[in-house]
Parts: C-alpha cells; structure tokens; sequence
C-alpha cells in the first residue's frame, strides 16, 4: 500500500498543474507550500 503522505503529495502536484500544466518556478514555489518536504519525496 501507497504511504498517505505520497498520495497527498501526487494529489497536490497534480492540483498545481491546473490551468498553466507548465513545470515552472511558479508551480515549484506552489508545490513546495503545499508539501514542505517535496524534495525529499521526490528523490
């Protein structure tokens, strides 16, 4: 089973992506409000 915390992040990733679907600066900036620790997670 998927630990909560990286479904909560996938989820929030793909929020972010909504409406410019652009990885930018902006949605880094926007990730990294909603999930602190993205880095971490993301290798």
């Amino acid at each position: 089973m998927v630990p909560r915390e990286v479904i909560d992040y996938a989820a929030v990733q793909e929020i972010c992506h909504m409406p410019p679907l652009i990885y930018d600066r902006s949605f880094w900036r926007l990730v990294g409000k909603m999930v602190q620790d993205y880095k971490k997670k993301t290798g």
